[in-house]
């Protein structure tokens, strides 16, 4: 396992890789209220998220219709070849905290639609 901390920052806001083992790996994302992270899909990467911190709309698919409002302490599982997209609420006035723990499935991300 490598301990990483690497501070990538993003339109939405920035995260951090926290650790990388063979077959897992952790992030730490912080939204900015209001910010999206577009719409993505993996083919082989299943990851679930727990809100620290804020909430958070996540979209379960294309539909922009079909969401559900994860609150602090709540987590929302996403498995592989699903779409989904995450947004802080735009009522917070600090950025959404949330720890993603993953499959460690390098180079499978594929961003659908960014929100910028």
């Amino acid at each position: 396992m490598k301990f990483k901390n690497e501070l990538t920052e993003n339109v939405y806001g920035y995260d951090i890789v926290i650790a990388e083992g063979k077959d897992y790996a952790s992030k730490l994302y912080y939204i900015n209220p209001g910010a999206i992270i577009g719409l993505r899909i993996n083919q082989f990467k299943e990851h679930t998220i727990y809100v620290v911190a804020g909430s958070v709309r996540a979209w379960k698919n294309t539909n922009i219709n079909d969401w559900t409002d994860i609150a602090a302490g709540e987590s929302y599982h996403v498995v592989p070849g699903s779409y989904y997209r995450y947004q802080a609420s735009p009522d917070q006035t600090s950025a959404a905290v949330v720890i993603e723990i993953s499959s460690n499935c390098k180079n499978d991300l594929n961003i659908v639609e960014n929100n910028y």
